[in-house]
């Protein structure tokens, strides 16, 4: 007849504390990774952060510069301002200038307060006059 192995109680133990100790092995080893892992983070971590510092600001200060120069130029563009423009008709000649002067005039003394922000001129020579709109809504005639 065959014998058979009987595990007992004191080879069930031996096993148990085997699995405990390799248990105890993976858990120092995974802790010693997790705490290298985070000591290594740190410092790319922080410089990152101190190199991310100098190009935010440096980015800040462009978009303020750009946007001081949007400005600007906004308020040039809207500047209601034509130069070397001249009209001729039965036998005068006006330049631009002195009609969009002679349009802000008229406004003014026809109780125009608002400043003059846009002014669209139109001369019609037939006749012999200039329309003006001021800022978009306001218009006048002025005999030439």
């Amino acid at each position: 007849m065959a014998t058979k192995k009987t595990t007992t109680a004191k080879d069930t133990k031996k096993a148990a504390n085997a699995v405990k100790e390799e248990t105890k092995k993976v858990e120092k080893e995974v802790k010693t990774a997790a705490k290298k892992a985070a000591t290594e983070t740190k410092p790319v971590a922080k410089k990152a952060a101190t190199e991310t510092k100098p190009a935010a600001k440096k980015a800040a200060k462009e978009t303020k510069t750009a946007a001081k120069s949007a400005k600007k130029t906004t308020k040039k563009a809207s500047a209601p301002a034509v130069k070397g423009l001249f009209f001729e008709y039965a036998g005068k000649q006006v330049d631009a200038s002195t009609l969009a002067q002679t349009a802000k005039d008229a406004f003014k003394a026809n109780g125009g307060k608002d400043a003059v922000r846009s002014i669209e001129l139109y001369v019609k020579a037939e006749d012999n006059a200039l329309y003006y709109v001021i800022n978009g809504k306001e218009t006048g005639k002025v005999e030439l």
